[in-house]
């Protein structure tokens, strides 16, 4: 897992214009468009946070569907999911969060040209 200090100069960059979710996942846009969906770690040791990189996306669909379903089944494996509706109560709560990082990163785009 890279560390952000021994990130690639262009990675660097990008970690400044992350968008945190829930406190437990990130999405990082790079230069050339695509956005990096990552998990936001603590390092046990130093106690310092960095990011490890679960999937890079070229479709902000794609990465919303991802991140979706990595909540789900998160919730699954935390036995916080019981039953259909509680499901459906995850799923919406997922998608609204990932949605809400996505106008955000858009904003930041149009205001950073």
């Amino acid at each position: 897992m890279m560390k952000h200090e021994e990130a690639t100069p262009e990675m660097a960059d990008a970690m400044l214009n992350r968008v945190d979710i829930d406190l437990a996942f990130t999405i990082i846009p790079k230069k050339n468009g695509d956005l990096i969906l990552a998990e936001i770690k603590t390092d046990k040791e130093t106690r310092t946070q960095y990011c490890s990189t679960l999937a890079v996306f070229q479709m902000r669909f794609s990465l919303a569907t991802e991140f979706i379903n990595r909540c789900v089944d998160r919730a699954i494996w935390a036995k916080k999911i019981s039953s259909a509706a509680s499901m459906r109560n995850e799923y919406n709560r997922a998608a609204d969060l990932v949605f809400a990082a996505l106008v955000k990163l858009q904003q930041m785009e149009v205001t950073n040209g």
